[in-house]
């Protein structure tokens, strides 16, 4: 910077030599004009001319510096940083089966999460329950003689699966029932059941004390059931998008291409009216291979004749 100052200072000295000289010859003043100017007032408006400059050279400099920073730090993974340095994320990535190191940042995110809610639950450190699910991750491994696909050697399996209930049970220390979910489901659907016939006999009783005729109400309390259903299921689904959180689905990562070991056919079924209908197809199905080519996916046509074809 001071360099670049001092440069910018001996520029000014030549440009202020060169008007004066210009502004001799042109008016013929000589020195004249000058002659009442003292060598200390030229020196001062000179020192002047060069702090303005010297400011401004420094302000050129920081906002190019500031510019340029702001790029650097733009390019930088913090992600990849954060992952190097959570302790939490190092135990993580010892997954028997080697899954939790394949997954996408949002599922990376969500099991961080979920640990990070079970230890304000139990008032555990997070690295200690980590190290618990790992434990019970490689017993199940070992339990399978070492078999890749046993989801209960996953270490996911006892964070955001049924294995969270015995997890919490280690934990606390006590044995912890919880409902499974098809239990759920059935609970959820009698619920519903019971409530849309309790709805609909309510509606019989009172058409029935209007028009005091118990067989036509009795029928009408049928046909209302699947209306009134309809209704119950479409309130009950808002209220719990309200209360419940929403799961994420784990997902792989493969943005870098598909594993072989992860081969993936899509399939696109239809009906072929026609040959025309064929080439469509085909011309539709070499868009989508184009557009998602990639090594391991495979794309095919699942047609069946329309009658009479």
């Amino acid at each position: 910077e001071e360099k670049l100052a001092k440069e910018e200072a001996t520029k000014l000295k030549k440009e202020l030599s060169t008007l004066v000289l210009e502004f001799k010859v042109k008016t013929g003043a000589g020195d004249k004009v000058f002659g009442s100017i003292s060598p200390k007032q030229i020196k001062d408006e000179l020192e002047k001319k060069v702090r303005e400059h010297f400011d401004i050279a420094i302000r050129k400099i920081s906002m190019s510096n500031c510019i340029t920073s702001i790029k650097m730090i733009q390019r930088i993974n913090f992600l990849d940083i954060f992952e190097k340095i959570n302790g939490v994320e190092d135990i993580l990535k010892k997954d028997p089966v080697n899954v939790y190191d394949k997954m996408d940042y949002k599922t990376k995110i969500y099991y961080r999460n979920k640990l990070k809610e079970i230890s304000k639950k139990t008032k555990i450190s997070e690295i200690y329950i980590a190290r618990k699910c790992l434990e019970l991750s490689n017993k199940e491994y070992e339990k399978a003689r070492l078999d890749m696909n046993n989801k209960k050697a996953h270490i996911g399996y006892y964070l955001i699966s049924e294995g969270e209930q015995t997890l919490l049970g280690i934990l606390q220390n006590k044995k912890i029932v919880r409902q499974t979910y098809m239990k759920k489901a059935k609970n959820y659907i009698l619920t519903l059941t019971i409530i849309t016939i309790i709805v609909s006999a309510f509606f019989g009783s009172y058409i029935n004390a209007q028009i005091k005729n118990i067989l036509f109400s009795i029928l009408l309390s049928i046909l209302l059931l699947i209306p009134v259903e309809t209704i119950i299921t479409q309130i009950a689904q808002y209220i719990l998008g309200k209360i419940k959180k929403t799961k994420i689905i784990p997902k792989l990562d493969y943005r870098n291409g598909v594993p072989e070991e992860a081969s993936t056919f899509v399939v696109i079924p239809t009906i072929i009216k026609n040959g025309k209908r064929v080439e469509e197809l085909m011309h539709k199905l070499e868009v989508y291979y184009i557009a998602n080519k990639s090594d391991n996916i495979y794309f095919a046509l699942l047609g069946d004749c329309r009658g009479g074809v």
